[in-house]
């Protein structure tokens, strides 16, 4: 399963187009929510190299997606990335499907838009609101008239493509029966 991989740094940084000095100044700088493993002094230990989650290399590539092609001061991209790769959403929100943490809705409720303004992100389906307008839902949601959007749906297929994975199938593994319901059970998020 996508939740079981581990990467280093330098295998993010190729997947995201990025130098891993970066990535690593990013996380230096405490932008990152998963840093890998530290010792006391803060630092990675000697001769080890950190390995990171699927959910932090999407922390990235939502970050970076905001920052480069959307113009968002970094700090900012990393703090909606963060609520997007490792937070859930959908449920009980507009009675919408359950979205699992650094993935978007599975395919067969369309492509998820990602919506930020403000200090809110919401994501949404393209497909799972017959007859109400999804841009008035984001638009209740995000408390906002202006509003910044990003397919989420395609940033998670060009990483899939870049792991050589194949998206659909992603999807399919992870949401098994859980398609159609408002979730499973999923433990919380680190802040």
């Amino acid at each position: 399963m996508i939740f079981d991989l581990n990467f280093t740094l330098a295998r993010i940084a190729e997947v995201v187009g990025k130098n891993p000095v970066t990535l690593r100044t990013h996380i230096n700088r405490g932008l990152v929510t998963a840093q890998g493993p530290r010792n006391m002094t803060g630092d990675k230990p000697a001769g080890k190299h950190s390995r990171f989650s699927f959910f932090t290399l999407m922390e990235f590539a939502m970050a970076y997606r905001l920052y480069d092609d959307r113009g968002l001061q970094l700090d900012k991209s990393f703090d909606y990335a963060r609520h997007f790769a490792h937070g859930s959403g959908g449920g009980d929100v507009f009675d919408l499907p359950y979205r699992y943490p650094a993935l978007p809705f599975h395919y067969d409720h369309g492509e998820t838009l990602w919506g930020i303004a403000g200090e809110r992100s919401f994501e949404i389906p393209t497909n799972s609101a017959p007859g109400r307008d999804l841009y008035t839902m984001m638009r209740h949601y995000l408390q906002s008239d202006d509003f910044m959007l990003v397919n989420a749906s395609s940033v998670f297929d060009q990483m899939c493509a870049k792991l050589r994975l194949h998206p659909i199938e992603v999807l399919d593994e992870v949401y098994g029966d859980d398609i159609e319901d408002n979730g499973p059970e999923w433990p919380e998020a680190p802040e």
